[in-house]
């Protein structure tokens, strides 16, 4: 007895403890409930998750757990973008953080987080920041084909340079000034040319060097160039390419990939060229230069699709009017006969109008009666008004046909006879076909830069008009009314397409004939029953622009990319810091090879005269030189430029004595009142030794009056070997009457 009590007893606690689990869960349930409402996503997921637990089989439990926790953890990713776009980084860190414990599965979170972490170290160790935003990434990660991201000469700012010499002695002159080594292709062949260049760079020299001799040079490394014959197999065996993959942000589909590719293959004649539709995105092969421009196209060409909301009135009015008026006389009369004798018919039977021979005798005229028709007198006016207005709203992307369907679709059946055997009857098949009543409207907008809108329209207005026998079978009847026209609105302009107006009125007279055509009378001997039906459809049609593509100045400026052979972008290159080391100089007759001495150069120079006044003319001033073993000298020279003017420099002769042509480089920076000049002997001839004058300077009087002076602020001479030694400075007085 015990143990039955006791049995009892736990069955009743277990069912207790049942019944406190699902009040339990339901009571969180609600909560969650409560939280959802109020957007306290996170709230929710904790209330859902603990009725879950409480109830681990209820469906409903899990189901609204899961939305929750998607809502919670897609709230905080959204925190966090908001906080990454302002700049807030760490808030950005914590949120994604926090997405990530919600959602571990969050893939774009996780990717979110790990750009976060990454600025965030760099921020630690003063490091430059990694570009987060892609229109940033895209831009920081160019092909910059420019030769000045590749060569690092050790000449920059604008030079001079006159020379008479051999091509390759000139090629090997500049590349020398520069500072970079050179190399030339076995079949480069060298040929005398004049040059003779004012205010440009290295890179300016060395393409014009390379124009006149129908060669071209590239870049090997940082102090290497190579020079080589210009023709289409010089240039496969020397250009290096460039493995390129540009992706697309606004071009979605495969045709407008394949319009982008169709564009570069046509304009830059690319071979190595593919889509990627999947990734949205072209892999190109190429120069650096075709790669560059191919870059440019793209940007110009993929923009955003213009979208524009059109917004579409049509009113339909009806208006129908009655008159029903006169006295309508009797249609006609109806005589009848009944047999003499004859009983009154029963109900549902016709009286009998038949009658034997023998009782013709008894017809008189109570055997006839008559039926008089009433004459019915009508005065009877009405009028009625219907109106339906739709105003349908679409939004069309740009080029993109976009329908509007307002109404229901009504069945019509179609038949036609399968194909038998021959001899036997077709199976009649009956198949239907969907119309659309009500208005149905199809636009395809083209928005113009001007913010114009072009737009093909078709709108019908389509009703049932009752039914139609034909060939035994009851199909429907369709009003149609329609306009399909090409027109173009600026935007918020509204247009009316076209006012539709049907007016039918017709007139029915009915009456005693002859008595119903009197002019007066007529009403008294007829009906006359006059209807007017009259509907008005008017359609109008206003574009309202939404989104435009983001064309700026960039896209709209040409772009200068060589010739049809050598396409090659080029672009203005910001002019680099002048840097006051000694000007470029260039130089270079081949003379015969003979021994090198071995003693280093050395020089001193002197202005000749040692004081000079100016007129007002210009003056020629010599710069006089006593060496050693000189063959190029350096000289950096300073003015006050308001009293001083420098015209020219050229060679005084002393490097010259001995026939070789001497290349002059020089840089006159009139605004700062500095004067760089590099003369140089040409490659491979001897060195000079002894006096003379180095340098002819032309000066003219500037503005201020006064004494003034021309000063040499450093001295660098070279021996044949490019060892070079400093000289020793001098300077001169200038008076300005």
């Amino acid at each position: 007895m015990n143990a039955h009590y006791r049995l009892k007893f736990l069955t009743g606690l277990t069912l207790l403890f049942l019944i406190a689990g699902c009040a339990g869960g339901r009571t969180a349930y609600n909560r969650g409930l409560l939280a959802e409402v109020t957007q306290n996503y996170e709230a929710a997921m904790s209330e859902y998750k603990t009725a879950l637990e409480n109830a681990p089989g209820n469906t409903e439990y899990r189901l609204k757990y899961e939305q929750a926790r998607f809502a919670a953890a897609f709230d905080h990713f959204e925190k966090g973008r908001r906080a990454l776009d302002s700049g807030n980084l760490d808030t950005a860190k914590a949120e994604f953080t926090r997405t990530l414990e919600i959602d571990a599965t969050h893939e774009l979170a996780r990717q979110e987080l790990a750009r976060v972490n990454a600025t965030l170290q760099a921020r630690a160790q003063q490091l430059p920041e990694p570009v987060i935003d892609f229109v940033q990434l895209r831009e920081a990660n160019r092909v910059d084909p420019a030769f000045q991201s590749q060569l690092e000469p050790t000449v920059s700012g604008p030079i001079d340079i006159r020379m008479n010499q051999d091509s390759r002695v000139a090629f090997e002159t500049l590349a020398e000034l520069a500072g970079l080594n050179v190399i030339f292709d076995p079949d480069f062949r060298g040929a005398t040319i004049p040059i003779e260049l004012t205010n440009v760079n290295i890179y300016e020299a060395l393409d014009i060097l390379a124009l006149q001799t129908r060669t071209f040079w590239m870049p090997i490394n940082k102090t290497t160039i190579l020079v080589s014959p210009d023709n289409q197999t010089k240039r496969r065996d020397y250009e290096q390419h460039i493995l390129k993959t540009i992706y697309l942000t606004n071009s979605v589909s495969a045709t407008e990939i394949t319009e982008a590719i169709t564009a570069l293959r046509t304009l830059l004649n690319m071979r190595f060229i593919a889509q990627s539709t999947t990734m949205n995105a072209i892999i190109v092969r190429d120069t650096a230069d075709r790669i560059a421009i191919a870059e440019k196209i793209i940007e110009d060409i993929d923009k955003s699709k213009p979208e524009v909301v059109v917004e579409a009135t049509v009113l339909e009015v009806d208006r129908n009017t009655l008159r029903d008026l006169g006295i309508l006389p009797p249609a006609g009369t109806n005589f009848t006969f009944a047999s003499p004798g004859a009983t009154a018919p029963a109900a549902g039977q016709s009286a009998s109008n038949s009658i034997g021979l023998r009782d013709l005798d008894a017809i008189n005229s109570g055997n006839f009666t008559t039926n008089i028709s009433p004459a019915v007198a009508t005065f009877l006016s009405t009028s009625s008004t219907t109106r339906l207005v739709q105003n349908p709203r679409v939004r069309a992307t740009d080029g993109k046909l976009a329908q509007i369907r307002i109404g229901s679709r009504v069945p019509v059946p179609s038949g036609s006879f399968q194909p038998a055997f021959v001899g036997a009857t077709g199976t009649p098949v009956i198949q239907f076909q969907y119309v659309d009543i009500g208005v149905n409207l199809d636009i395809t907008p083209k928005v113009l830069l001007n913010r114009e809108v072009s737009m093909t329209v078709l709108v019908q207005v389509q009703a049932l008009a009752g039914d139609r026998n034909a060939g035994g079978v009851s199909l429907p009847v369709f009003t149609n009314r329609s306009i399909q026209h090409e027109i173009r609105l600026t935007e918020g302009e509204t247009n009316v397409l076209g006012g539709i107006i049907t007016d039918t009125e017709a007139v029915s007279i009915t009456g005693i004939p002859g008595l119903k055509d009197l002019p007066i009378l007529r009403h008294l001997f007829s009906q006359e029953r006059k209807t007017r039906d009259e509907t008005e459809i008017i359609i109008m049609l206003t574009p309202h622009i939404v989104r435009m593509p983001n064309i700026s100045a960039v896209n709209l400026r040409g772009l200068n990319i060589g010739t049809e052979v050598n396409t090659r972008l080029r672009t203005a290159q910001p002019e680099a810091a002048v840097q006051p080391a000694p000007a470029a100089q260039t130089a270079a007759p081949a003379a015969a090879a003979q021994a090198v001495p071995s003693a280093p150069a050395s020089a001193t120079l002197t202005f000749l005269p040692s004081s000079a006044v100016l007129g007002p003319a210009p003056t020629v001033m010599n710069l006089g030189i006593e060496g050693s073993n000189v063959s190029s000298v350096d000289v950096t020279l300073a003015f006050d430029p308001a009293s001083l003017g420098i015209s020219e420099i050229t060679d005084g002769g002393f490097l010259s004595r001995d026939g070789q042509v001497v290349a002059v480089v020089q840089r006159i920076d009139s605004d700062n009142g500095t004067i760089m000049v590099s003369i140089e002997r040409p490659p491979g001839a001897p060195p000079i030794s002894g006096a003379g004058n180095l340098l002819s300077i032309t000066v003219r009087p500037g503005s201020r009056k006064g004494e003034s002076v021309l000063r040499v602020t450093e001295v660098r001479v070279r021996d044949a070997r490019q060892v070079s030694q400093a000289g020793g400075t001098t300077e001169v007085r200038v008076s300005v009457p």
